[in-house]
């Protein structure tokens, strides 16, 4: 009972301010496509990253957020910052 759209990030790695501008985008075509005011977002992975920038309006003063989000989840990102990973080393180690 649920319309779903994905939006997928072409690699692991980019720039998340990008991205999260393309999530923004993606929510307008959503609402012209189905007349909703608000959606939910899921992020998954990196996807954290890009959602969470979009909703908490930090991407540089390109764009502030709408209120167009009902529901933020995340799952799996990296909370302690994408950095982290390369800081310590472990950056995609098998």
């Amino acid at each position: 009972g649920h319309r779903v759209f994905a939006v997928s990030h072409a690699h692991n790695q980019g720039d998340n301010v990008y991205w999260a501008l393309q999530i923004a985008a993606a929510i307008d075509v959503i609402r012209a496509r189905t007349g909703v005011d608000q959606v939910d977002l899921v992020g998954w992975s990196k996807g954290v990253m890009s959602t969470r920038m979009y909703t908490s309006g930090l991407t540089g003063g390109q764009l502030a957020y709408r209120g167009d989000v009902g529901k933020l989840i995340l799952i799996g990102g990296p909370n302690l910052g994408f950095d982290y990973i390369f800081l310590y080393g472990t950056a995609h180690d098998p």
